[in-house]
């Protein structure tokens, strides 16, 4: 079982259960040394290492091999998963926990704004929900060869 360390559009516990296929328990989280950013003509936003920066998201808990298979066909090849050290929010616990970074070919699309998850739900959220659970019909159908739509998620 593993944790996953979100920060953006999977902040929204329907994104996360449109994608894996269930409610998962979360805990609020900060993860130190990294930076937040919205994406060029994207919903959501790219997370990278800087020394001088944090980030505010959740872990969720006891995720499955194929739970994580999900997670990754729905982060598509813009994202590549690692492995980082949050602090629980509740308990001031550090915990290993996987999240999706942002590739280093993708990073000339961070604009240095942070992402709003509060924007989110109230602009995209219902739009992006709809190309989340599309995404998915198309990874249980067999169809995982085909790239996730993130590029047409513009804002």
């Amino acid at each position: 079982m593993a944790h996953v360390f979100v920060y953006g559009t999977l902040l929204e516990p329907t994104m996360m259960q449109a994608v894996v296929g269930r409610l998962v328990a979360s805990q609020p989280a900060t993860l130190l040394k990294y930076v937040r950013s919205q994406l060029t003509g994207c919903y959501y936003p790219g997370m990278v290492p800087s020394d001088y920066h944090q980030v505010t998201g959740a872990v969720y808990c006891d995720l499955t091999d194929a739970e994580l298979a999900r997670l990754d066909y729905f982060e598509g090849p813009e994202y590549l998963r690692a492995t980082v050290q949050p602090v629980l929010g509740e308990s001031n616990q550090v915990v290993s926990a996987e999240a999706y970074l942002l590739q280093p070919s993708e990073q000339s699309r961070m604009l240095h704004l942070d992402w709003d998850v509060q924007h989110f739900r109230q602009s995209n959220l219902q739009e992006f929900l709809e190309v989340a659970r599309a995404t998915m019909r198309r990874y249980e159908s067999g169809d995982a060869a085909s790239v996730p739509p993130h590029g047409d998620s513009t804002p």
